[in-house]
């Protein structure tokens, strides 16, 4: 189904008082100016955009949805009266949730030049009330019904009609405003002068309701993905496509009318001379299409981090050299939406797609999910695979080390650097994360970043990560992964052999090696896992299984071999302690122990590495 457009009508707040450093702060840091701005420079206003009431034509913004939006509002522009053929006449830096009357509203802070063309008059029309209301345009994927959580396009229930319950109760039926995709911008308004205006509170269907759909293009947006750090999460009875993971910006490509237009995965528009000028010179399939790709910066044959590569689209000084580009994904082909597909037909597809241009696809392995362990060897690169299910729509990112994507919610500056407030997506949903993040990496509120930890949990509804490090910062650019998967301790349905390691705050560590319907494990003292990772050995005791607490750090993943030789054996695992471990008896004060430690170049055999050289060349392969 096409997404779908809104438009509310809300209450601007008139003089806003005094402009205080705190505000002309988030300006720098969210809009980052090319020259700073003070006090001196800027009027400040806000707006009280939207509210968790039903409005006049049934719609509502739950206050659950409100955080998501104070993420989009910011950084868009306000524009008179939603005209389009003009330049924005200010700027959204800031928004958050209040209470107002009884109800939730969000409110949006706003800024323009006092000596830009017509700054003053703006001032007088706001304070004198003369620009007395504003409104918000959106887009949006869901109305879901509030009686039966349906789509209200396709259930019975029509808004503002009384419908009795399951449980006796009379409701009345409305419908809340789902999965808002973007902000496309706010106006302000004269009262009931404009005719824009006098529409407001509307949600326009695809040709519904007697109400003319305005004409707006709906930008494609890249699927969501869910991130994993270990392979025991997916199906064992499955089968799956491997494809290596870059560091890389997620672009979707449109292709239709002989025009080519680049994407952000959240849907925004590209906006690059040195991307246009690169994409202009590429020769790619014709037809009508929208394919996912890769887009990858190098220095030499070194790919850059997102950062580095958004610096080098904004013309900025970077360490980008080059841009490479390679398709991963078909989305839509000939106006046909191929999300829903599985994986095996879109690869198929795509493949066809780009037959004259087979270059530009990233290789793929095709495994049954009770070898895919030995697949990801050969496939993982050193940021992690992507994985695709063959027979569904399944997609997924498992990364090596352990990272996630999380969006900043707050920044606050702290010594040499800053302290963020980070929150993480769960399905259809966003959890904080309960400490902030100290970091030198400069972002602002609505920036997604990559966070490096050593695990991941819930407590007390939010998330808790341990030693988390932000490693690259997205921008606005990417769309959060579900990071579901990765604070699952169920344990997996089938029976792969796969490891559970605990790493204790007193110390200590706990070993599980789990092969069919066996458990065996094995307690460590005094542990360093920087020192396992330089192949110091360990004594270990065999002791009864331990679930462990929730606290401690869980590290996950698949037993990819098991080798014996006498009672000693190795271990090579994928996933979070990836590479090859060897486990052998020895006897100490007459009692029968072990020695748990790394295989290294310097202690045995070497272990699986990867092939980066054949990475490499594959990337380059123009």
């Amino acid at each position: 189904m096409k997404n779908l457009f809104g438009k509310i009508r809300a209450s601007l707040i008139e003089k806003d008082g005094a402009v205080s450093d705190e505000l002309v702060e988030k300006i720098n840091v969210n809009i980052k100016p090319p020259a700073r701005v003070t006090a001196d420079d800027v009027h400040i206003r806000a707006m009280y955009i939207v509210s968790d009431q039903v409005n006049s034509y049934g719609g509502c913004f739950p206050a659950d949805e409100h955080r998501r939006l104070t993420e989009f509002l910011i950084d868009s522009p306000v524009l008179i009266g939603h005209r389009k053929d003009s330049l924005p006449i200010a700027r959204n830096f800031h928004a958050e949730e209040v209470k107002r009357d009884g109800a939730n509203w969000v409110k949006v802070y706003f800024y323009w030049l006092k000596k830009a063309d017509n700054g003053e008059d703006l001032r007088k029309n706001i304070d004198a009330g003369i620009y007395k209301e504003c409104s918000i345009s959106f887009i949006f994927n869901f109305p879901e019904c509030s009686i039966c959580g349906e789509d209200i396009r396709q259930c019975r229930h029509r808004p503002f009609e009384k419908y009795e319950t399951d449980s006796g109760e009379t409701r009345t039926a409305h419908f809340n405003y789902r999965q808002v995709a973007k902000v496309l911008e706010t106006s302000l308004v004269y009262r009931g002068s404009v005719h824009d205006t006098s529409i407001t509170d509307q949600l326009f269907f695809d040709g519904g309701g007697g109400v003319d759909a305005p004409e707006e293009t709906v930008s494609p947006t890249a699927p969501q993905y869910r991130r994993i750090w270990y392979l025991d999460r997916l199906d064992a009875g499955k089968n799956y496509l491997l494809m290596p993971a870059y560091e890389s910006l997620r672009l979707v490509l449109s292709s239709g009318d002989g025009e080519m237009r680049a994407f952000s995965a959240c849907g925004d528009k590209i906006e690059s001379t040195r991307l246009d000028k690169y994409l202009s010179g590429l020769t790619l399939p014709g037809g009508d299409w929208v394919v996912e790709c890769r887009l990858v910066g190098n220095c030499g044959k070194e790919r850059q981090p997102v950062g580095e590569l958004l610096r080098f689209l904004r013309g900025e000084k970077s360490s980008v050299r080059r841009l490479n580009l390679k398709a991963a994904d078909l989305l839509s082909l000939d106006g046909r939406d191929m999300t829903a597909e599985t994986g095996g037909a879109r690869r198929s597809a795509l493949e066809k797609l780009f037959a004259d241009h087979p270059k530009r696809l990233i290789h793929v392995f095709e495994t049954a999910g009770d070898g895919i362990g030995r697949s990801f060897v050969r496939a993982t690169t050193r940021l992690g695979v992507e994985i695709f299910e063959c027979d569904s729509s399944g997609r997924y990112l498992m990364t090596n080390p352990r990272s996630l994507p999380a969006v900043v919610r707050s920044v606050e500056k702290s010594g040499d650097g800053y302290r963020y407030g980070i929150a993480a997506s769960t399905g259809d949903k966003d959890m904080v994360v309960s400490d902030s993040v100290f970091s030198n990496v400069v972002c602002r509120e609505g920036d997604m970043v990559e966070i490096e930890t050593l695990s991941a949990s819930v407590s007390d509804n939010s998330v808790v990560l341990a030693r988390p490090k932000i490693v690259d910062n997205y921008s606005r650019q990417n769309r959060l992964d579900d990071i579901g998967l990765l604070m699952d301790r169920t344990p997996p349905d089938h029976d792969e052999p796969s490891y559970l390691f605990l790493h204790r705050d007193d110390g200590s560590a706990l070993l599980s090696l789990h092969e069919k319907e066996r458990t065996f494990s094995f307690s460590l003292q005094n542990f360093d896992m920087q020192l396992l990772d330089r192949g110091r050995r360990f004594l270990a005791d065999a002791v009864e299984c331990d679930s462990g607490d929730d606290n401690e750090q869980c590290l996950k993943g698949a037993i990819i071999s098991r080798r014996s030789h006498g009672d000693s054996v190795r271990l090579s695992m994928s996933g979070e302690l990836e590479s090859d471990y060897l486990l052998r008896p020895v006897r100490k004060n007459g009692a029968r122990r072990y020695v748990f430690h790394k295989v290294t170049a310097g202690n045995s055999a070497p272990a699986v590495r990867h092939n980066h050289k054949r990475e490499s060349q594959d990337e380059n392969n123009e």
